[in-house]
């Protein structure tokens, strides 16, 4: 018995340690909230690349400005478009393929005034509605790339009857490209061409799941807490043997 409270003197503080470095809460990169909202609409095969329309500041914790794209990959008759919707009171990034549209659509996010993600675990999307226009899986990416050029991804495959208010969760320890965290230069999230039309979803925030740093502070309690717990527990063994 002796024996188990001096190791419990030992072990709390480096329990305490443990939880002092638990996950931080999130942290936003864009809630769509501020800058000016605005639709970009694709309609044509001629698209060879994204058509982007400016759409203001993110005013989230790492800064930037975010622009909206879309990009049709099979047409008939009508289009994608990438929407900054206001939702009960809500603005909320809406991606909508039309009738016989497939495609990509979404946000690029660049001009970070904190480039600095080491830090960060993974990426949230917070879904707010998502409908399937038949059978196939939703395919969503997120994208990182950093000042050389480099371009790291993680792709989602939804498949079919994923709830409206799923949490998109992508987790940076699995991009499939060696981008220095430390250099990120633009953030692209949206939807992935996947053969099949009127696919539609709606977002209402990106953010990150941070580690969090324990203060020097914190950890200074716990050192002592557990060279006290040590201590006490030496001397009541001393005394038991006299």
């Amino acid at each position: 018995m002796r024996n188990f409270r001096w190791l419990i003197g030992a072990v709390v503080p480096v329990v305490g340690m443990a939880l002092a470095a638990s996950p931080a809460s999130a942290v936003v990169i864009d809630d769509f909230d501020n800058g000016v909202a605005g639709t970009v609409a694709s309609d044509t095969l001629a698209d060879a690349t994204p058509v982007t329309t400016a759409a203001g500041a993110t005013g989230g914790a790492f800064g930037g400005n975010r622009t909206l794209f879309a990009n049709v990959t099979t047409f008939s008759g009508s289009a994608l478009t990438s929407t900054l919707v206001d939702i009960g009171g809500d603005i909320q990034l809406a991606i909508d393929e039309g009738t016989g549209v497939d495609g990509a659509g979404g946000v690029f996010i660049d001009s970070f005034t904190n480039n600095d993600f080491s830090g960060v675990i993974s990426i949230e999307a917070q879904l707010t509605s998502l409908n399937f226009g038949g059978a196939a899986n939703i395919l969503v990416r997120l994208e990182l790339t950093d000042g050389s050029a480099v371009t790291g991804g993680v792709t989602l495959s939804l498949p079919f009857g994923t709830p409206g208010n799923t949490l998109l969760s992508f987790s940076l320890a699995a991009l499939d490209g060696a981008v220095d965290l430390t250099d990120v230069q633009i953030l692209r999230f949206g939807t992935l061409a996947n053969g099949q039309s009127q696919d539609d979803l709606s977002i209402t925030s990106i953010t990150t799941t941070d580690r969090e740093i324990p203060e020097p502070a914190s950890l200074a309690v716990w050192g002592i807490m557990g060279l006290t717990g040590m201590v006490v527990g030496r001397r009541r063994r001393m005394r038991n043997k006299q």
